[in-house]
């Protein structure tokens, strides 16, 4: 028996979360989720970028309203798909990549 838990952050709005768990079987696509993702990381690289392409994590995180965790999912996201880096720096940095 699995469990699966799918969730869907809301970007720009209070934290909300859509959780759809099944027993059993492979839950069907959450089309939503990955547009929430698409516009989250959108909104993430266009506020990086129009604030000067490198910033600290907790500045770039209170720019764009974000709770901590939805920061560093959609953080992660970008890193694992080589849009940004991240960098030192007292709570981190974040650098955009060509």
């Amino acid at each position: 028996m699995r469990l699966e838990v799918a969730l869907a952050f809301y970007s720009s709005r209070p934290v909300e979360a859509s959780v759809a768990v099944r027993l059993g079987n492979e839950l069907p696509p959450n089309k939503h989720a990955e547009d929430d993702v698409a516009d989250a990381t959108a909104e993430f690289l266009a506020m990086l970028v129009e604030l000067g392409g490198h910033l600290g994590n907790q500045a770039l995180r209170q720019a764009l309203g974000w709770t901590d965790a939805e920061y560093d999912d959609i953080k992660q996201h970008l890193v694992e798909t080589r849009k940004i880096a991240i960098g030192r720096g007292r709570g981190g940095s974040v650098t955009m990549l060509d």
